[in-house]
């Protein structure tokens, strides 16, 4: 008729109908990100759609991009706020749900987030966030039946609607049971679904530079470095992906060079970063100076940056529980160099406490506790190193560890 489509006016908001919304709410936030926008314009925009659009329907979308961009800004009770107003305003919306739910299981309150999901689902059957969500619980929950559970939730959310972090959590949930189970005869076929959900996730968007690196860790976490490697380098040549995603690559590969010790391979992928005229500024100062230290033997600041590489290895959940405590013990040795003990390399090491990057050490077995307790005694008893390991080893709040191994841990 050359008339354009409007939006209905009854009947329930689908995930289709919000997806234009949510990319057009995600720019703005890259915007936020790159400070070329104010956060508060976006909160102040989406607040006078909700209060002023011409039907309560586009006034309750409002409502839900305004939670969301509350959340960004990680004002958790205005969020929720402007959640129950969208579903005050307009009752049959599953999103909403589900985002509720997302708020309960970031506070560990499990069952009101599966209740929110499962209303999600009885709105909108086939809801893919919903189901991700549901997955995600089951794989924090642990336990094989859990994870065998969550495998399935994420093909299903894939069934729906192929989506990154779908792929990215299938992946995850198979290295887990891949380490996990005690039938080696199962061992091949969550290898196979491992890689086959991170080749996927490639195929799907082979511009999506975190499916490349994904595809390397997975690897990784089933223990076959070399084809970590070859894919990365494999994928660096990509000429589909941005500079930006390259740069990513090749910092990872320096990464994986540095935990197989090779450090010729190292030098070489630093020597590539620095080809690259994008890096500029402290960036390029700071691999021109790794590049030194690896040259020359050593400085605090490369020594920070071997325990960082290790430590992002500990951040893959997949790596089994030898890997673990192989990179634990690595990172003792790293700890033991003297370099790190002086004030400015303790001063670095307090800049990793500060951001949370020592919290990954949880998961260490309690073995390793004693071993690094003893070890933080023998060498000088400086309170600062202390606090490293009361900050990891203290029962906390957040701890999925249970009560058992968190007593044996004190």
């Amino acid at each position: 008729t050359g008339v354009a489509a409007q939006p209905p006016t009854t009947g329930m908001i689908t995930e289709a109908e919000l997806e234009p919304h949510l990319k057009e709410l995600i720019q703005q936030f890259m915007l936020v990100q790159q400070r070329k926008m104010d956060l508060q314009v976006v909160l102040e925009r989406y607040d006078r759609v909700s209060r002023t659009a011409a039907v309560k329907r586009d006034q309750a979308i409002g409502a839900y991009l305004l939670g969301m961009a509350y959340d960004y800004g990680r004002r958790e009770q205005e969020a929720l706020r402007e959640f129950q107003r969208a579903l005050k305003l307009w009752p049959q919306f599953p999103s909403v749900h589900v985002l509720i739910g997302a708020a309960a299981f970031r506070k560990r309150d499990f069952s009101r987030a599966r209740a929110e999901w499962n209303k999600a689902l009885g709105l909108e059957p086939n809801n893919v966030a919903a189901y991700v969500w549901m997955a995600d619980l089951e794989k924090v929950l642990g336990k094989e039946e859990n994870l065998k559970r969550s495998l399935e939730l994420y093909q299903k959310a894939i069934e729906i609607r192929p989506m990154a972090q779908a792929f990215q959590g299938l992946a995850q949930v198979a290295v887990r049971l891949y380490h996990t189970t005690f039938l080696e005869s199962e061992r091949p076929k969550y290898a196979r679904t491992a890689i086959g959900a991170s080749r996927a996730w490639l195929v799907t968007n082979p511009t999506d530079g975190r499916a490349h690196i994904n595809m390397a860790q997975v690897y990784v976490a089933l223990g076959r470095y070399e084809d970590a490697i070859k894919s990365l380098e494999k994928s660096y040549s990509d000429e589909q992906l941005d500079e930006r995603f390259k740069l990513a690559l090749l910092s990872q590969l320096a990464d994986f060079y540095m935990n197989a010790g090779r450090p010729k391979d190292v030098a070489r992928t630093l020597r590539r970063i620095l080809k690259h005229e994008s890096v500029t500024g402290e960036a390029r100062k700071e691999f021109e100076q790794r590049l030194m230290d690896l040259e020359k033997g050593g400085s605090t600041a490369f020594e920070l940056w071997k325990i960082r590489s290790l430590l992002d290895l500990l951040k893959n959940e997949g790596i089994s529980v030898e890997q673990r405590r192989n990179a634990l013990r690595q990172l003792l040795e790293y700890l033991k160099n003297p370099i790190l003990l002086t004030d400015e390399g303790l001063k670095g090491v307090d800049m990793m406490i500060f951001e949370g990057t020592f919290k990954l050490l949880k998961k260490a077995p309690p073995e390793l506790t004693v071993e690094l307790f003893s070890y933080f005694r023998q060498y000088h008893g400086n309170p600062r190193l202390i606090r490293i390991l009361v900050h990891f080893v203290w029962p906390a709040q957040d701890d999925e560890r249970t009560p058992e191994v968190r007593a044996e841990a004190v």
